[in-house]
């Protein structure tokens, strides 16, 4: 609907004015694979019985279902201690309202996508604003320091990633 709204021509234009598709439309099995697969969604697999999973499983079409079931795989040889280091992040992000968590979700997808140098360095950014208060770590990201270092993508990173962080103890 979007697409097809920005297509439309300026009033200014000569003659009637002509919504046009700005591109080829994706049908809805397509774009259920394109999505990512939530960790609520995981963990409510995870805790269902074979035969709840393998009915939930069988209402979906076979690329969703491939995708969900690789991801589950994944997700269950995770090392128990890791599935406890991850557990209060996704508390944290679901206690999110869902435009909040769609921001998160977002910035962590921007955030793998960045050159493994600058990932790293705002990574460590990220864990050193970690040590600081809410209000203190507000005031670090407007800082000088973070602003010469880090570009505005980056910066809007670590801005929607510290909304997960615990309070500073």
């Amino acid at each position: 609907m979007l697409a097809t709204l920005a297509a439309v021509r300026p009033a200014a234009a000569a003659g009637p004015l002509v919504a046009r598709p700005l591109a080829v439309p994706v049908s809805a099995a397509t774009a259920k694979v394109q999505q990512p697969v939530a960790p609520q969604t995981l963990q409510r697999l995870a805790a269902m019985t074979p035969e709840q999973r393998d009915q939930y499983l069988a209402n979906l079409t076979p690329q969703r279902r491939q995708l969900l079931q690789r991801k589950l795989d994944e997700f269950q040889k995770m090392p128990p201690e890791s599935a406890a280091k991850v557990a209060p992040w996704l508390q944290r992000l679901r206690s999110l309202p869902p435009e909040r968590q769609k921001e998160v979700r977002q910035s962590l997808q921007q955030l793998n996508s960045l050159p493994m140098e600058r990932r790293i360095q705002v990574r460590r950014e990220i864990a050193a604003l970690s040590l600081y208060p809410p209000e203190a770590r507000q005031a670090r990201l407007n800082g000088s320091s973070i602003r010469s270092r880090y570009s505005p993508e980056e910066q809007q990173i670590m801005g929607n990633l510290t909304a997960l962080l615990p309070p500073a103890q």
